[in-house]
């Protein structure tokens, strides 16, 4: 694999999971054709949301813009700019955004090593 450097802005916002969301995008940040599990940048529209759901991966969210709220098994935690959130595999989850500027945050979907 080459070193790659790219403009943010050229990679394309898409719309993530249909079925489970309304107003979140996302730009896959990881090379095409890469093994790993996904590397996205988020963006959630005021009032926008992922709805509750299970995964059999594990998810690292970190807020890099405007604030929300994310529900975890029972617990829901306020987000701001600045906060890491950790999801284990097999965890319901959501999150929304509560602000009134777009929600913008790195996911990180991944498996742990045995």
């Amino acid at each position: 694999m080459k070193v790659r450097r790219s403009d943010i802005e050229s990679v394309p916002w898409k719309p993530v999971r249909p079925a489970l969301t309304r107003s979140v995008e996302g730009k896959d940040l990881l090379p095409e054709g890469m093994s790993a599990q996904k590397v996205v940048l988020t963006r959630v529209a005021p009032g926008g949301e992922f709805l509750p759901h299970i995964d059999g991966y594990h998810h690292v969210l970190f807020v890099l813009e405007g604030s929300g709220e994310v529900c975890a098994g029972e617990k829901v935690f306020a987000m701001q700019a600045g906060t890491l959130v950790e999801i284990p595999a097999g965890e319901r989850h959501s999150y929304r955004n509560t602000g009134d500027g777009d929600l913008v945050l790195m996911t990180l979907n991944f498996t742990l090593n045995p």
